[in-house]
């Protein structure tokens, strides 16, 4: 089979994640609204975490003096110390995910859809090397069958021909 019969099958690989305009809006402005809810309910989160963390101190240090108060006796005082110290250490490694740094998933999704707007020219422009690259990145497998090459292609780019194609697949 010719060099250039497959070349022009791959092109269509790639041309196919071409993903309309419009349907990347929407998709942008959904990565955006999740986003915004996703940020929302983790910094509600942290603030829960921190009362929290703020009632369990404030406990502690009432005890203590209630303690040196003699209100208490120091055995009572040790274990609701330990039991309180304990429930600190649990919130803190909870508020510690929360604020790890995360993969902002939402520039990742706005570029993939730009590298999908952009792919066709792109494998236009590609040496060698980089067309098989991209080609790479795109797909999972692929074979060559009387005379087509059959493939499959990487989430989310196999989720992008459906959008290219069918934009109704997103709904309003």
């Amino acid at each position: 089979m010719r060099e250039e019969v497959i070349s022009e099958q791959f092109e269509s690989i790639i041309k196919a994640i071409q993903v309309p305009e419009d349907t990347v809006e929407r998709i942008v402005q959904a990565l955006k609204e999740s986003f915004h809810d996703k940020n929302k309910f983790r910094d509600e989160a942290i603030q829960s975490l921190r009362q929290k963390i703020d009632i369990l101190r404030k406990r502690m240090d009432q005890a203590y003096t209630d303690k040196l108060d003699k209100k208490i006796t120091e055995e009572f005082w040790l274990s609701k110390q330990n039991l309180w110290q304990e429930e600190i250490i649990n919130l803190d490694n909870t508020l510690c995910a929360y604020t790890k740094a995360e993969i902002p998933y939402y520039e990742s999704g706005y570029k993939i859809l730009e590298l999908g707007r952009h792919a066709h020219s792109l494998y236009l422009k590609a040496t060698h090397d980089e067309k098989r690259e991209l080609l790479n990145l795109i797909k999972s497998n692929y074979s060559l069958r009387n005379g087509s090459i059959e493939y499959s292609l990487k989430k989310p780019f196999n989720w992008m021909t459906q959008w290219a194609s069918n934009p109704t697949v997103l709904g309003n």
